[in-house]
């Protein structure tokens, strides 16, 4: 006698594609659009992952956009929840910002 039911080999794949389809939408979501425009809600989207606990699915792309980050000075400056965020995620990926840089950065 089986221990699965029957058609759940059937439903693992049906869910296995789903999960393959939702993960390419995401790396999608990560480095598709306009730096400027979508850098607050691709920030948000990366606290999202890390904090679902499924980042090492996209450690490629949360890299690379960071590193543009980083390298760009493209810290947005329209609310503090923005920029905090944006600031622990560098610090927490090992980048050197200070608390000095953000501050220069947001009175230019």
């Amino acid at each position: 006698m089986p221990l699965h039911p029957q058609g759940s080999d059937r439903s693992e794949d049906s869910i296995r594609q789903r999960v393959d389809e939702l993960r390419k939408e995401v790396k999608d979501m990560l480095l598709n659009g306009d730096e400027i425009t979508n850098l607050k809600v691709k920030i948000e989207l990366i606290g999202a992952i890390e904090r679902l606990g499924v980042d090492y699915h996209f450690e490629e792309e949360i890299e690379g956009l960071l590193k543009r980050i980083y390298d760009h000075g493209l810290i947005d400056a329209d609310d503090l929840y923005s920029v905090s965020l944006q600031f622990r995620l560098l610090r927490q990926h090992g980048y050197n910002i200070t608390s000095g840089n953000i501050i220069t950065q947001l009175m230019t």
